[in-house]
């Protein structure tokens, strides 16, 4: 789409902030994008249809979702012929995902045996409790 010369690439926007999930610990990320097409003629619509937007009186909408990527080093090599420039600023917005109860992935599965030894270790304990509470 972006290396379509029929497509003014001038005329695409960002919608919202995008929004990229990191994984806790890891550099892979998901995330999500809405973009604008602000088509010119009827040509322009046509070809933002053929892309997958969603064209109305104004302009295009099209959602881009479960992108993914990974954090690296900059490349010190960069050939800058083939970098594509976008042409109006947004904001991306990175969150960090943890498990539900706000521990990162990796530690909860890692404190697994500790917890079931635990457990193990305090099982008649806990027998005993809930047996004199029942007399």
């Amino acid at each position: 789409m972006l290396n379509d010369p029929a497509l003014n690439r001038h005329n695409i926007q960002v919608a919202d902030d995008a929004r990229f999930v990191l994984n806790a610990g890891k550099k892979k990320f998901t995330g999500t994008i809405s973009l604008y097409y602000y088509w010119n003629n009827e040509e322009e619509k046509a070809l933002a249809t053929h892309y997958g937007f969603a064209c109305g009186v104004q302009h295009c909408t099209r959602s881009l979702e479960n992108l993914k990527g990974t954090i690296h080093e900059k490349n010190k090599n960069m050939d800058y012929s083939k970098v594509m420039a976008f042409y109006h600023p947004f904001k991306v917005r990175f969150y960090e995902y943890y498990s539900p109860r706000g521990i990162p992935d990796g530690v909860s599965a890692a404190l697994l045996p500790v917890t079931v030894t635990l457990d193990i270790i305090t099982a008649p304990l806990q027998f005993l409790v809930v047996y004199a509470v029942n007399q």
